[in-house]
C-alpha cells in the first residue's frame, strides 16, 4: 500500500513555522523538541521547547544531559501541532493495520512510521539555516523510546559543542544512552 506524506509535509511545515515565528518572538529558546508519540497511533505532533531562562534553571548536577533531553523541559505545547494532527488522523486510517496476536510491528507497519519520520526531519531540516536558525538544539524526540529517529534528528540538525553534548545522551548507532 502506497502512503501519501504530502498533506501531512504541508500540515507540519505550516505549523512549525507559525509556531516557530510565534515562540521566539517572545522568548529567547536553546531547545525544540518535536515530541512523537512512540506507537503507530501516536505519531502526531507536541512542541516542547526550553528557553535560556529555564536552561539556567535545570539541576546543575544534571544540566549537561537535562537541556538535551525533552522530558526534563517544563514548557509543552500541545496545541502548536493542530492541523499536523488532523493530517496525521487521516493518514491513519490508511495505515498498516497492527497485528493483535504480536507486539512487533510489520515491515508495512515501520515503512509507515519510518515515512512519518522522515518527512518531520526533512521539514526541519529544510528550515535549519532559516527559521530554526536562531534555535541551537533541535530534534526529533520520543520518550522512552530507543528508535534511531532520535539520533538521526540530532545529527543531522545540530552542530559544534551542541552536537557533541546531545550525542552523548543519543548515540551513534540511535540507541538512547540516557
Amino acid at each position: 500500500m502506497e502512503i501519501n506524506y504530502t498533506q501531512l509535509k504541508s500540515s507540519f511545515e505550516n505549523d512549525l513555522l507559525a509556531f516557530v515565528d510565534q515562540i521566539t518572538s517572545t522568548s529567547k529558546l536553546f531547545g525544540l523538541a518535536i515530541m512523537i508519540g512512540e506507537d503507530i497511533d501516536q505519531m502526531d505532533c507536541i512542541a516542547v521547547t526550553l528557553n535560556e531562562k529555564e536552561r539556567g534553571e535545570l539541576s546543575p548536577a544534571y544540566s549537561s544531559e537535562s537541556q538535551f533531553i525533552a522530558d526534563e523541559w517544563h514548557s509543552w505545547h500541545y496545541e502548536a501541532f493542530k492541523s499536523t494532527s488532523e493530517a496525521f488522523q487521516k493518514m491513519l486510517s490508511n495505515a498498516p493495520k497492527p497485528d493483535p496476536d504480536s507486539f512487533e510491528y510489520t515491515k508495512d507497519q515501520l515503512r509507515f512510521m519510518n515515512g512519518i519520520y522522515d518527512t518531520y526531519l526533512s521539514v526541519m531540516m529544510s528550515h535549519r539555516s532559516t527559521a530554526l536558525s536562531s534555535i541551537p538544539f533541535t530534534m526529533l524526540y520520543s520518550s522512552d523510546c530507543g528508535r534511531n529517529f532520535m539520533a538521526r534528528s540530532v545529527q543531522k540538525l545540530n552542530t559544534g559543542d551542541i552536537l557533541e553534548g546531545a550525542q552523548k545522551i543519543f548515540a551513534c548507532n540511535g540507541e538512547s544512552n540516557f
